[in-house]
């Protein structure tokens, strides 16, 4: 018997009940696992907002799901709040918590569900758009979303980014490269501002992408440790305990490879804006905003997605030298952002 296809509407509908439990939008079967996970996905968006004053701001979110950063808008006095979510459960129970809000059932890649909302100063899609595993819907989605935002505004993404083309490893998963996103961003006037690493090893990685050994040692410690809450998923007071103890475990080289590398081989954040207004050429995409990198330093200026360090394997294909990270890793910057991540336990 063949593999039922995976209909985004159907499988959504279905998972995704508005009952506000984030194994419902998360990793399903790892229960109170994801309790952990969403705090470090939270601390992720916030350096993504860094100085922004969102008590002045307009949010639109994609996917608000069972409403995890709809709670983070209302605890931050965001004042105007709006999104789709495709799960008619989930958007019912999102109203009837933030009555304020308009929030509506619909479809990202559908333009007139997009109607008469406006443009905003933050439009968000975390966790969402690689899920639109087919690319023309998936295109559509985007383009969607990126008419929403203001002529100063954002739009902050998530993906786990091959370096090469797209990777799908499950139906209702497709990873794409920052040159497929870029192509799209480009042709809307939109450029990558900033990468931001949110996991290392607290997620499930890709070894296609940026520092593939750090990838493959990820997915090792990713498979021992995520077997043990599977197989204790009927029993959820012990799942429990053992999600405690792993996410404890994980803690520790989490924050501190998260404080030293500039990309990771797991989820990353893109903030994205509009093209410069003030000159007839696209602005470039740059590595981060601050430091060498920063155009305006005149250092070497070098586009997201690329990669200096790389060496050839002499097949075609490009592997980065354990040395060259290594370095990265010892760097004097490096080690004086280790001090503030070393105390951190989860939660913290």
């Amino acid at each position: 018997m063949g593999t039922k296809a995976y209909d985004p509407k159907s499988y959504w509908n279905q998972l995704v009940t508005g009952d506000g439990r984030l194994s419902n939008v998360g990793q399903s079967a790892l229960g109170a696992y994801n309790n952990y996970a969403y705090r470090c996905r939270l601390k992720g968006l916030k350096k993504a907002l860094e100085g922004m004053d969102l008590a002045g701001m307009k949010v639109f979110e994609a996917a608000f799901g069972e409403g995890f950063y709809l709670d983070y808008w209302h605890s931050q006095c965001v004042p105007v709040v709006a999104g789709i979510d495709i799960s008619e459960a989930a958007t019912g129970a999102a109203k009837a918590k933030f009555t304020q809000y308009d929030l509506r059932c619909g479809d990202l890649s559908c333009a007139s569900d997009f109607a008469n909302f406006g443009r905003f100063d933050v439009v968000t899609a975390i966790d969402v758009l690689y899920h639109i595993v087919t690319d023309e819907p998936w295109e559509r989605a985007l383009r969607n979303l990126l008419s929403m935002v203001d002529e100063e505004g954002v739009f902050i993404f998530s993906d786990k980014f091959p370096r090469e083309g797209s990777y799908q490893r499950s139906p209702h998963v497709r990873r794409r490269s920052l040159s497929m996103w870029d192509r799209v961003l480009s042709d809307a006037g939109f450029s990558i501002l900033k990468l931001i690493p949110v996991f290392v090893f607290m997620d499930d990685p890709i070894e296609c992408g940026e520092h593939p050994w750090l990838g493959f040692l990820s997915m090792q410690q990713w498979r021992v440790g995520t077997k043990l809450l599977r197989v204790t998923r009927d029993f959820p007071r012990l799942q429990s305990i053992l999600a405690f103890s792993y996410a404890t475990i994980q803690c520790l080289p989490e924050r501190i490879f998260l404080a030293m590398l500039k990309r990771t081989p797991n989820l990353e954040l893109a903030v994205c804006s509009r093209f410069s207004t003030t000159t007839s050429q696209p602005r470039q995409p740059w590595r981060t905003l601050t430091g060498s990198d920063h155009p305006a330093t005149g250092a070497t200026q070098q586009p997201l997605g690329t990669s200096t360090d790389r060496e050839s394997d002499g097949q075609g294909q490009t592997s980065e030298p354990f040395n060259n990270v290594l370095t990265e890793l010892l760097s004097a910057s490096a080690m004086a952002r280790i001090a503030g991540a070393v105390p951190s336990l989860p939660g913290a």
